[in-house]
């Protein structure tokens, strides 16, 4: 199935919010032939109705003023963000070459109200105009396997969400991503919780948010059960006595209301889409285990908390998407091996 994309004219991103922190600066836009329309195939390069000399001019005009000739697009939330910047760094790091990275989608993305939010990760991100995308392009089209001909295709403009460490340079990604900002006096008061329950520390994901159950949604992420959480529960408890939960989530009701009595403590000081929901998955990265949701912000979460620890459990879905009403998507390179895989959605 083809998915018609429309690029439009270079400009400004329409993210006009400050960022947390230094926010980070667009370079002046570059003046070429605007991109009335693209199309993204699964798994494969194409050409648009512009030529491949265009492309070419588009690449050599990069080049010639020192800007990144791969171009990486940033869509969704800030799980979906740094897949696409671990993506981009890791692809350009292969290729040599300078990368950067066009805002415009996760800046018009009405469910996604935070925006750009990689400044709470790296530092050394090159934000672009929407022009800087070329009118040839690689994209996974949603489907979450592992496209080896990523890192050879005959493009610089890569757009998709890229959600497999597969393919990460492993050391580059965790040299470059980390959490820059301090935390706030609450999730201090909820950091010295988790530091004070150290091996039984554990880390329950809940994603229930409007965007996973709004109607364009249903049947497409899935939500999931008690019984998910339960066995990550038992099988955490098998492993230690006298475990500490920490149940984080974007339902407070539901979350009171599942996980009470002694050893849970729900954590919902951050409000989700906020330009602080980064200290939440802080926080979980500081746990020793962990259930993730089928959700790449607690997927994130768990794979920064790795480092460091031994004997770590970490839980994820069997099946990533419920995924009732399109074709099936193929996701089983999102979660790594090493991670125990439970139930259903």
């Amino acid at each position: 199935m083809s998915t018609k994309l429309n690029v439009g004219k270079w400009g400004k991103p329409r993210d006009s919010r400050q960022e947390p922190g230094a926010m980070a600066k667009e370079n002046e836009p570059v003046k070429w032939t605007p991109v009335t329309q693209g199309r993204l195939d699964v798994g494969g390069w194409h050409e648009s109705r512009n030529s491949l000399t265009e492309a070419s001019q588009a690449a050599q005009a990069l080049q010639a003023r020192n800007l990144p000739r791969i171009v990486v697009s940033l869509t969704g939330g800030i799980g979906n963000q740094l897949f696409q910047y671990a993506f981009g760094i890791s692809i350009a790091a292969a290729r040599h070459n300078l990368v950067g990275f066009t805002l415009w989608r996760c800046s018009a993305d009405k469910w996604r109200p935070a925006g750009y939010q990689l400044d709470a990760f790296a530092a050394d991100v090159h934000l672009l105009p929407q022009g800087a995308e070329g009118t040839l392009f690689f994209s996974d089209n949603e489907n979450f396997a592992f496209q080896s001909a990523a890192s050879a295709a005959p493009v610089s403009t890569f757009i998709g969400y890229w959600q497999t460490e597969k393919y990460f340079n492993i050391g580059l990604v965790r040299e470059k991503v980390a959490f820059r900002y301090p935390l706030g006096d609450q999730s201090l008061r909820v950091a010295e919780a988790i530091a004070k329950a150290g091996k039984t520390s554990t880390f329950l994901h809940i994603r229930q948010g409007a965007d996973y159950l709004r109607k364009e949604a249903e049947g497409y992420h899935g939500v999931l059960s008690m019984d998910y959480y339960n066995e990550a529960i038992k099988q955490i408890r098998e492993a230690y006595e006298g475990v500490r939960f920490f149940v984080f989530g974007d339902n407070p009701g539901w979350m009171h209301k599942n996980f009470s009595g002694e050893g849970f403590t729900i954590v919902n000081h951050i409000q989700p889409d906020t330009d602080n929901v980064h200290e939440d998955m802080h926080l979980m990265s500081l746990c020793q285990n962990g259930a993730i949701s089928n959700s790449s912000f607690s997927w994130w979460a768990a794979w920064l908390g790795e480092q460091g620890k031994s004997n770590q459990l970490i839980f994820a879905p069997q099946r990533w998407l419920e995924n009732k009403n399109v074709a099936p998507v193929n996701t089983s390179d999102v979660v790594p091996d090493r991670w125990i895989k439970l139930g259903a959605v």
